[in-house]
């Protein structure tokens, strides 16, 4: 078997464009029925243009699956207050992929709960919401908060 690629190992570099101010907290990969690695060292951060971006390497085998698990915390700025109750999340498909697995997870502050959300498949409770799907084509998730 040949062990270059599409036959042998792959090399991805991933980035997440998030807004300008965001700090990670967080960053773990895990195969299938693996236990999550800590790779929050080895994640980089740096600013470009409006976003904060995070960027992370890995090397997939062929036939493998790979979960990469982001967190981070919003810049003061859009924070939730009085003032600020919505958020919104825009999901770029990368070009030339297909049925890429994705999830989103969120949680408002204490005593908020969530009053309008798009899309209206989303699950929702109180003040969390989530949402599975494939990202085949770019997708906008929006919540606002009382």
């Amino acid at each position: 078997m040949d062990n270059a690629w599409p036959g042998g190992p792959y090399t991805d570099y991933l980035r997440i464009y998030v807004p300008l101010g965001a700090r990670l907290t967080g960053a773990t990969k895990s195969l299938e029925n693996a236990l999550p690695e800590n790779i929050f060292e080895q994640a980089i951060s740096y600013d470009e243009g409006n976003y904060t971006v995070f960027a992370a390497s890995f090397v997939l085998e062929p036939q493998e699956n790979l979960r990469l698990s982001l967190t981070y915390d919003l810049p003061d700025k859009l924070l939730f207050s009085k003032e600020v109750k919505d958020y919104s999340l825009y999901w770029q498909k990368q070009p030339g992929t297909q049925d890429d697995v994705f999830r989103f997870y969120f949680r408002g502050p204490f005593g908020t709960e969530i009053t309008t959300y798009s899309p209206s498949d989303m699950f929702k409770e109180k003040n969390m919401a989530s949402f599975e799907g494939f990202l085949n084509t770019d997708t906008e998730m929006s919540l606002i908060l009382k």
